[in-house]
């Protein structure tokens, strides 16, 4: 293979590996991605149908940067050697090793986002529950009320936290609080104006279905 031609497939190599761990991450970082930029719609519902598929994408993220490695260090020609055994590593080689392990950074990030998404809910559901305590005690003077909902559809943490940008968007929502597990949102709300039946709605309309505790 000639130089310019393997550059271009550790090039290749390098941000194949990022895509598919992108891939790998879609489900649960996408949603949040795209609610944060007020892109709303049932399709965004949908990305949580690739989280079935995320094994094949970390083994082909993983799979690349083994290959990457190899190329860079287990394949790497030292043509400037001294008569000591030194050896000079070529520019191209060092931009090579630097390229390789920023891709290694991000993939390993991509892998985590769900993890660190899921760790986000956990801290709702504590939030939550402080609101929770903090209504009970002034409930009799509040001019808001509180409904938790069941939420369906969601796969990880990113989705709990679109679900609860969506909910505390809405007009009337003083405070929205939803956890992955157990798949709740607790919503504190003011009922002049909104209703129940236009909170579900507002999750339906994003792909998780929502109703009322019983």
């Amino acid at each position: 293979m000639s130089e310019p031609s393997s550059r271009s497939a550790d090039t290749w190599t390098l941000f194949g590996s990022v895509g598919a761990a992108l891939g790998a991450a879609i489900c649960c970082l996408g949603p949040v991605v795209l609610v944060s930029m007020g892109v709303t719609g049932a399709w965004i519902g949908r990305l949580s149908a690739i989280e079935a598929y995320r094994p094949f994408f970390m083994l082909a993220a993983s799979g690349m940067l083994g290959w990457g490695f190899y190329r860079v260090y287990g394949t790497r020609v030292r043509d400037d050697c001294g008569d000591d055994g030194e050896c000079e590593v070529p520019r191209a080689s060092r931009i090579n090793e630097v390229s390789l392990w920023i891709a290694t950074v991000a993939v390993i990030g991509l892998f985590a986002s769900p993890y660190l998404l899921g760790t986000t809910s956990g801290e709702a559901e504590a939030r939550a529950q402080g609101t929770k305590e903090s209504q009970n005690r002034g409930a009799a003077t509040s001019e808001f009320e509180t409904v938790t909902l069941k939420v369906e559809g969601m796969t990880c943490g990113g989705c709990a936290q679109s679900v609860e940008s969506v909910l505390q968007q809405q007009a009337g929502v003083e405070q929205a609080d939803v956890t992955f597990e157990p798949p709740h949102a607790r919503v504190s709300y003011r009922p002049s104006a909104v209703s129940i039946d236009a909170l579900s709605r507002a999750t339906d309309e994003m792909g998780y279905t929502s109703k009322p505790l019983q």
